[in-house]
Formats: structure tokens, C-alpha cells, sequence
């Protein structure tokens, strides 16, 4: 797959965690096997819940592997990884994700910090999942899921479902309030809109969220009450 590349062991099924990265510094996942692939995340020393997917790979001198983790997946050093005990791991939520970029195609930001970004999920049941970060740090992973936008007060989230076999409806979670899934077998409780519908209006109180269509569509344009579909606000976190 990749010129001047030789295969080495298949990862053991055991589970890791970063180790001996140098103080103040992280451990960097890569797109691919080598230092000119895209750093799609970050690691910090401790960081556990590592598993080596497939094959190590050299390339040149060098031997990575690939490798997933809490929130993601990509290829990384394994001289930097440890075998891990239950006990002697971080949790993983102090995942640091790098996976935003000025450029992404699907990508929102909150006054409150909150990030969301769609990133591609090559699985058969699912076109895109929405990674969602707080200064940097790994709330959470909605699968099945692409976010639109957030609410001008900064705590809801407005995302459109990317499943291919879906209508592709509209969810808010308010993410402020903690609220990072759904009840999937509730979903005519919370869904709202429809494939058609490709565009958001916020009103400028946050209660209200109106979806558009395009004109040639002829889907008429919907407002719900935010406070409906979602969990109740609650204070800051």
C-alpha cells in the first residue's frame, strides 16, 4: 500500500496506554504510517484504552502501527506505548483531539467552548460521526451524526443524522447540560425536519430553532421549541 514499506507483527490484542513522551509534550496519531500523514490527535502521557488494530509497518527506520482509541483511530509510534492494567491508566476523557480545522467541511464552535466537528466513518452502517471537545478535551462521540450548529447562547447543539439508509432528520442535544446521546428507540420523540432540509435559523433567544429547504424544493420551512427535544439548560459546567 505504501512504496518502501515492510510489514512487521499484527498487533496482539492486548490493550495500551502512552508512555515516556517527554514532559509537556504529547504523543501525535497520525493518518498514516509516518511523519508526513496528517496528526489527526494528540495524546498525553497516561492516556489508556489503546488497542493495535492491525499490522506493524515499517516505514524506513521507523515502525508504527494503527491503533484505536477512545474518540478515534490512526497509526502512532509503538515505542511510545505501554501495556496497561486496569489500575494504572488515565480515564479517558482527557483525550486531547486535534481533529479541528479551519477547512473542515462540517464543523461548529461555541461561545462556551464547545467544538464539534463531523469526521468521516469508513464503517458499512454509518457515513460520518461528530467528535464533540470542550478546550480541547473529549466530551463525547455521536455516531451516525454530522453537527450543524450551535445555539447563539452556546449550549445546544443542532446535528443532522448522516446514516445512508435514514431520512436524515435533524437532533439537538444540550450539550451544556451534559446531554451527548440520544434514545434511539425514542427517536420520534426527539427527530425534527427532514432530509430536505438543509439550513438553520436561530432564534436570539436560543428557545427556537427554525429548519429551511431550499425554494426548489418545495419543503416548507419548520420552527420547534427547543426545550421539547432536548435536555432541560442547566447550569454551566
Amino acid at each position: 500500500m505504501f512504496d518502501g514499506l515492510e510489514t512487521a507483527a499484527e498487533g496482539d490484542g492486548l490493550v495500551w496506554r502512552v508512555d515516556g513522551v517527554q514532559s509537556g509534550d504529547m504523543l501525535n496519531i497520525r493518518s498514516g504510517p509516518g511523519v508526513t500523514f496528517t496528526i489527526v490527535a494528540k495524546l498525553e502521557n497516561g492516556v489508556g484504552d489503546i488497542r493495535m488494530t492491525g499490522e506493524k509497518v515499517m516505514n524506513g527506520k521507523d515502525d508504527w502501527v494503527p491503533v484505536s482509541f477512545p474518540g478515534g483511530k490512526g497509526w502512532t509510534r509503538p515505542r511510545y506505548l505501554k501495556c496497561q492494567s486496569s489500575a494504572d491508566s488515565k480515564p479517558p476523557d482527557i483525550l486531547l483531539v486535534q481533529a479541528f480545522s479551519a477547512d473542515a467541511q462540517y464543523a461548529c464552535k461555541s461561545r462556551l467552548g464547545f467544538e464539534a466537528v463531523g469526521i468521516d466513518d469508513p464503517s458499512e452502517e454509518a457515513t460520518m460521526k461528530t467528535v464533540i471537545t470542550r478546550n480541547g478535551r473529549l466530551l463525547a462521540t455521536v455516531e451516525d451524526s454530522r453537527p450543524v450548529s450551535f445555539s447563539p447562547d452556546g449550549r445546544i447543539l443542532l446535528l443532522a443524522e448522516a446514516a445512508p439508509d435514514d431520512d436524515c432528520r435533524h437532533f439537538l442535544l444540550n450539550i451544556a447540560a451534559g446531554e451527548y446521546q440520544k434514545d434511539w428507540e425514542k427517536w420520534r420523540k426527539w427527530k425534527i425536519g427532514s432530509r430536505y432540509h438543509n439550513k438553520a435559523r436561530w432564534s436570539a433567544d436560543s428557545k427556537a430553532v427554525t429548519l429551511m429547504a431550499d425554494e426548489d424544493v418545495g419543503i416548507s420551512m419548520q420552527t420547534y421549541n427547543v426545550a421539547k427535544y432536548c435536555l432541560p439548560a442547566e447550569p454551566d459546567r
